[in-house]
């Protein structure tokens, strides 16, 4: 057994109480005590905050909502979207700082640090990860005296949730030349009775780069190997475990497939193709009945039933529907009664209920209400969706109609992690702090802001300053610029068009004409010359905030896109912090030295 290098803060530490080691080797344990978030999504993993526990936050959101939520505190703790988990009374919180991911176990109350483990990572974002950032991305999961960690490389670690000491660990890099998929690891572990699973491997759309991988299980307290699945290349969705037709389940999207596993003995029973987008198999899947809810990036969804064939052990696969009305991206849904409720990637980013019945959608919410939503269900019919624009929306869980009855900001920075409840309490981490509210209309506290330092206070924007901007941003684009031909974005232009038809009323052709018009319109395209470029302007200031629009062709090797662009530029001391469309701080790499660093030009540029 390997001890860990662990930091542990001063002061006295709670007693953490040791739940007994369960005999039966496939039952399920119990993940946690009344009030406590213990992983991926909750308790269940399904987005549900239990009612014992959670009545005082359950009758809150039932009463008069106030404008604003209570900043209980906030503090800094690194990169990330691995959620924080409440376990048997303590915080606990995967993150990166610096070169290392680093596993910290927090006082709920104050934030204060109890202990720490950390090891080095490395780990730098290629493609279209750059966006994302250098990790973790899988939530912490914890069972008993045990958290249970996989980190962005696919670095498993049993540690020991009072001390902070590494029970122990599983890494990869003598198997696979590059220990994740394309975009790293963000697969959640799956503790099921004895067995702690996680799927391994390595994917790359470079047809030069061989994907491999595994499923694989692991006796969860001596980390021996229990089964390894066949060839599956892993995906980024979290694993579940179902019961279909009287049979323990694993269920989960690989690369370029949705499959069951059965758990015992780890044999595929059943295999369907799902050719995502890009490979960005990512939503965790959802249990209706003996039906599994999949969907993907302009793929659409549909509920499949696995059903046994036979004598022979194997198991078919059908569609009770299927549609591209709605689709999930990378948001998991959550299901009240015979409604699912997700953020569907049509509309740029809308609200959607869709019947589980028939796949028809009940409502759709406004469009471009954010590009990440993350659901819980409170007291059974009201949802709290944190969206990547650092908001927490209550939503009515009602089929009849779209019902938005409050809307908070709790955030200055992009967060796409999940929300953890617990108790009366909201638990958020944006890019690099973690914060908690509560309803308290009375005590109101605003969140704090800025990345890094102070912004500029009592600052008039001069000429020079509007220059500045709009040369950052254009040397922002100038990374990002690829364009090919006008016969491609043509073609590009019609598929998005499909995107958008079903709602607006309009035929290919109109969006397609119409998107034509606006850009040359803009002097960005025209054939045959000038598809190469972009139009971008200074709309105006906000404080110290300058806003950019304008339109940008970004036809990076698979990454073709033709949109309206926006961006955010604020002044800290004499750097400036770029935000683009989604609220997301661009990465860029210089000097050809591997390192990426977040877009702030000036005298000096920081890391993320």
């Amino acid at each position: 057994m390997r001890k860990a290098t662990v930091v542990r803060s001063t002061g006295a530490l709670k007693l953490l109480l040791c739940l007994a080691l369960l005999a039966a080797a496939w039952s399920a344990p119990t993940l946690a005590a009344e009030g406590d978030w213990s992983q991926w999504r909750g308790p269940a993993r399904d987005g549900y905050a239990p009612v014992a526990g959670n009545e005082s936050l359950a009758a809150a959101l039932h009463g008069p909502l106030p404008a604003s939520l209570h900043q209980v505190w906030k503090i800094e703790v690194g990169l990330g979207q691995s959620a924080p988990i409440l376990h048997q009374g303590k915080l606990y919180i995967h993150v990166r700082q610096g070169e290392e991911e680093v596993v910290l176990a927090l006082d709920p109350e104050t934030g204060d640090e109890i202990w720490r483990y950390a090891y080095p990572v490395a780990y730098v974002p290629v493609n279209h990860a750059w966006a994302w950032g250098p990790g973790p991305k899988s939530t912490l999961t914890a069972v008993g005296d045990t958290l249970y960690t996989f980190g962005v490389t696919e670095r498993l670690h049993a540690i020991d949730a009072e001390q902070g000491d590494v029970l122990w660990d599983k890494s990869y890099d003598d198997i696979y030349a590059q220990p994740y998929p394309e975009c790293g690891t963000s697969a959640s572990p799956l503790v099921e009775g004895d067995l702690v699973i996680v799927p391994i491997g390595q994917t790359w759309p470079d047809p030069s780069i061989e994907s491999l991988g595994e499923i694989v299980a692991y006796n969860r307290h001596t980390g021996e190997e229990v089964w390894r699945t066949e060839y599956l290349p892993p995906g980024y969705a979290s694993p579940m475990a179902f019961t279909l037709d009287g049979v323990r389940q694993l269920v989960t999207s690989t690369q370029n497939h949705v499959v069951g596993i059965r758990i015992s003995d780890g044999k595929t029973l059943w295999k369907k193709e799902l050719r995502i987008f890009m490979e960005q198999n990512i939503p965790t899947p959802l249990l209706y009945e003996d039906n599994i809810l999949i969907g993907g990036y302009h793929w659409g969804n549909a509920l499949l039933d696995p059903e046994p064939t036979g004598g022979d052990g194997l198991w078919d696969v059908n569609s009770v529907w299927a549609t591209k009305r709605h689709e999930l991206y990378m948001d998991s849904p959550v299901l009240v009664g015979d409604h699912a409720y997700f953020r569907s990637h049509k509309r740029l980013g809308t609200l959607v209920c869709v019947d589980m019945r028939t796949g028809q959608q009940c409502w759709q919410g406004p469009p471009q209400v954010a590009r990440y939503a993350a659901f819980v269900v409170v007291g059974g019919d009201r949802l709290l969706v944190l969206t990547d624009n650092g908001e927490i929306k209550v939503v009515a869980a009602d089929p009849s109609e779209y019902q938005e009855l409050a809307s908070w900001d709790v955030a200055d920075t992009p967060v796409f992690t999940h929300l953890t409840v617990a108790g009366s309490r909201m638990y958020v981490k944006d890019e690099a702090h973690l914060a908690v509210f509560e309803i308290a209309p009375d005590q109101v506290t605003d969140a704090t802001a800025g990345p890094t330092g102070d912004a500029v206070a009592d600052w008039t924007p001069t000429g020079e300053d509007e220059a500045a901007v709009l040369e950052v941003v254009n040397k922002v684009l100038d990374t990002q610029r690829d364009a090919r031909t006008w016969e491609e974005v043509e073609e590009h232009l019609s598929y998005w068009s499909e995107d958008f038809s079903d709602y607006s009323g309009q035929t290919k052709a109109d969006w397609v004409a119409m998107y034509r018009n606006i850009f040359n319109a803009a002097g960005v395209i025209g054939p045959p010359t000038g598809y190469d470029k972009q139009s971008m302007y200074l709309e105006g200031w906000v404080g110290d905030t300058a806003v950019v629009r304008g339109v940008f062709i970004d036809f990076r090797p698979r990454r073709q896109a033709i949109m309206e662009q926006f961006y955010t530029v604020r002044k800290y001391g004499d750097r400036w912090l770029v935000t683009g469309t989604d609220n997301k701080p661009i990465w860029e790499r210089w000097g050809g030295q591997g390192d990426y660093k977040s877009t702030f030009f000036g005298e000096e540029t920081e890391d993320q």
